[in-house]
């Protein structure tokens, strides 16, 4: 499923003659961004996890943007990538959430 187009589809019906809100639109995809195309019938935990991988792959490994772009924070980041197994090490600059902070 084209994301772009999940997106198009997932106007709501209002039953009345006002508009609709206008969906949020994903930036134009480039050659160089790569699409992501997920079958229907895909279970959500793997939609997840590869928007997940593929976005961390996008910023060159930078979790923090990674973060910041998917709309979580850094400590649920952190959490789902050790769900995965996935064990990048910080970039210089970027920290990894105190286990003591408190939630945002």
């Amino acid at each position: 499923l084209d994301l772009r187009l999940a997106a198009a589809m997932a106007v709501p019906q209002t039953g009345t003659d006002a508009p609709a809100a206008p969906v949020p639109r994903a930036p134009p995809a480039t050659a160089a961004s790569g699409d992501v195309r997920i079958p229907l019938g895909t279970p959500l935990a793997e939609v997840e996890r590869e928007l997940i991988l593929r976005t961390l792959e996008s910023v060159g490994g930078n979790k923090t943007q990674a973060a910041r772009i998917l709309g979580i924070g850094a400590r649920t980041l952190y959490r789902k990538l050790e769900e995965y197994g996935v064990h990048l090490p910080a970039r210089e600059g970027e920290d990894p959430p105190r286990e003591d902070a408190p939630p945002r």
